[in-house]
């Protein structure tokens, strides 16, 4: 994983509080990507296309569940693979709290759920180019990090808002930088970077601004692709139709429906 995974899923917006940050135009766009949520809930399609150096390709198939908290802060996300056979029932879950995130995966070669922890997060989630923290920054871009600069600067030919965010070192991000460029008419990330301590530019994820779709009050993006610089590989996230506001019951985000691959 746009409501969650539209965004994703940037979707999928990038919608957690500014809460380390002090600047009245932070606080502008974490309105804005609040606003372009679901009022209740989605449901996606997605598929990711991993392309190797060689030119080889693999293909995952599931769908992305999100439910807004009752609170209308603390959402819930769950990314749930049903092709091919191999990696079936693979999970993703991510739980917002008041000041942190649970992050579970379950994959069924280890038939247990597995709490991620800060230092796996930089592990590759499903065999694809996404880590744990990618897809978790997807969701939550501004989760406790510090807003270095915003400015208005054009991208993929629209107007859009950089904004480049310090993750705090007690996060265990692999990071040192992330910068992300917020279409001004959608609040939906264009593009994000990611920057490794040191400096070097490691990832680029873009989305094809021609996928923005508008369903109600809500904006959505269908084309991702997520570049790895260093290993010379990209993976593709193409999300498909979404339903909102479905009734989604709570045990649906938990720990033993990881396992149950419910």
């Amino acid at each position: 994983m746009s409501g969650l995974p539209s965004r994703l899923v940037l979707a999928m917006a990038l919608v957690c509080a500014l809460r380390a940050a002090a600047d009245p135009a932070a606080d502008d766009v974490d309105r804005c990507m609040r606003a372009n949520l679901p009022k209740l809930s989605s449901v996606q399609n997605v598929r990711f296309e991993t392309r190797d150096r060689t030119g080889s390709t693999r293909t995952i198939e599931g769908k992305i569940y999100w439910r807004r908290g009752a609170d209308d802060r603390h959402s819930k996300t769950l990314v749930h693979i049903e092709s091919p056979p191999e990696v079936r029932g693979s999970s993703y879950l991510l739980i917002e709290k008041d000041d942190d995130l649970d992050i579970f995966v379950y994959l069924p070669e280890y038939g247990k759920v597995r709490r991620i922890t800060p230092h796996a997060l930089a592990g590759s989630l499903f065999g694809t180019d996404f880590s744990y923290e990618d897809m978790m920054r997807l969701r939550h871009v501004f989760e406790e990090q510090k807003v270095t600069s915003i400015r208005d600067e054009e991208q993929a030919g629209r107007a859009s808002q950089l904004v480049e965010l310090v993750p705090p070192p007690e996060s265990g991000s692999s990071y040192e930088r992330v910068r992300a460029w917020l279409d001004r008419e959608t609040c939906v990330p264009l593009r994000m970077e990611f920057v490794a301590k040191g400096g070097a530019l490691v990832k680029e994820l873009s989305i094809d601004p021609a996928t923005l779709e508008r369903h109600g009050s809500v904006w959505v993006a269908r084309g991702f692709r997520l570049r790895d610089l260093h290993e010379q590989t990209e993976t593709s996230m193409s999300l498909g139709d979404i339903e909102l506001d479905v009734a989604l019951p709570d045990r649906l985000f938990s720990e033993r429906a990881l396992a149950q691959g419910n």
